[in-house]
């Protein structure tokens, strides 16, 4: 089986930047949109069937620098949900629900800060990305912040620009890798997770994903990995709306215990662990999740 979305297409925002998106599922389902994780694209997508099954037109989205998306120098997180609310108008969406794969759970949040009445659900699963906002936590800092981490939130104290510049530097080899062999992105899987990354589908789609994401290179890329790291442009603790994070309790990279310390950051949250799976865990369970949202 091929996985392809039924739509593969882009629009103008206001300031002349692309956006490229893909829809899947249900063309008349209740839209939900899906942000896909730090190495992938639009062109991923965990369970299509599931998409069809649950009467849900899915839509993904390429954030700034990924995939056909254009970059955005100084890009905050905020700034991803602003271009997400101009998808949602340019395709008829009054409201819709938002999924945060990995990387792209903070930019559900995001959406939950800019646009909480215009949204029927909030999910996100674990993330790496996202636990950089406990690094006001000395301890948590101390725990999970790398060198090259640590080395870019120093930058950010010169500005954005320098920030940015010293990331697309670090980031270079390690994009320039992975576009010579996205089979990497397939090794070392957590306990559950095997089937995902052995069947021949969802490894194809992969890999096209990841080819098609990391097609603009480090430079164009080094903008999101930089506001991981500085001010979101929003606070969880002041979201207004309901956030459910799911998450696979073999998921190694991704402590179960901060992971919950991060969903109490916000107001009113709930926790679904997966017992049996781990990083992609949300492949299995998708339907799950849509029924939702």
């Amino acid at each position: 089986m091929v996985i392809k979305p039924n739509v593969d297409s882009d629009f103008r925002l206001p300031d002349g930047r692309r956006v490229a998106y893909a829809l899947w599922g249900d063309p008349e389902g209740r839209p939900v949109m899906l942000f896909h994780g730090m190495a992938t694209s639009r062109l991923q997508f965990p369970d299509p069937s599931a998409a069809v099954d649950s009467g849900v037109l899915a839509v993904t989205v390429d954030r700034p620098g990924t995939g056909r998306s254009d970059p955005q120098p100084g890009h905050r997180m905020i700034d991803g949900a602003a271009d997400v609310e101009a998808l949602a108008d340019e395709l008829g969406f009054d409201r819709f629900g938002v999924i945060g794969w990995s990387a792209g759970s903070v930019y559900a949040y995001a959406c939950a800060a800019r646009m909480p009445d215009r949204l029927t659900g909030c999910a996100v699963t674990t993330s790496s990305a996202a636990l950089c906002y406990l690094y006001d936590d000395p301890a948590v800092l101390d725990a999970l912040a790398g060198d090259d981490d640590r080395a870019v939130m120093a930058a950010l104290k010169e500005g954005r620009e320098t920030a940015e510049r010293l990331a697309a530097a670090d980031g270079e080899e390690w994009v320039r890798s992975i576009a010579a062999d996205p089979g990497q992105m397939l090794q070392g899987s957590d306990v559950g997770d095997e089937w995902f990354y052995e069947d021949a589908d969802l490894r194809r789609n992969m890999i096209e994903s990841v080819l098609d994401g990391f097609r603009q290179g480090a430079v164009a890329l080094a903008p999101q990995w930089v506001a991981q790291l500085a001010p979101w442009g929003f606070r969880l603790e002041d979201l207004t709306i309901p956030v459910h994070t799911w998450c696979g309790a073999n998921d190694v990279t991704r402590p179960m215990e901060l992971v919950r310390r991060l969903a109490e950051r916000v107001p009113e949250h709930s926790i679904t662990v997966w017992d049996d799976v781990g990083h992609a865990g949300i492949a299995k369970y998708l339907r799950d999740v849509l029924a939702e949202l």
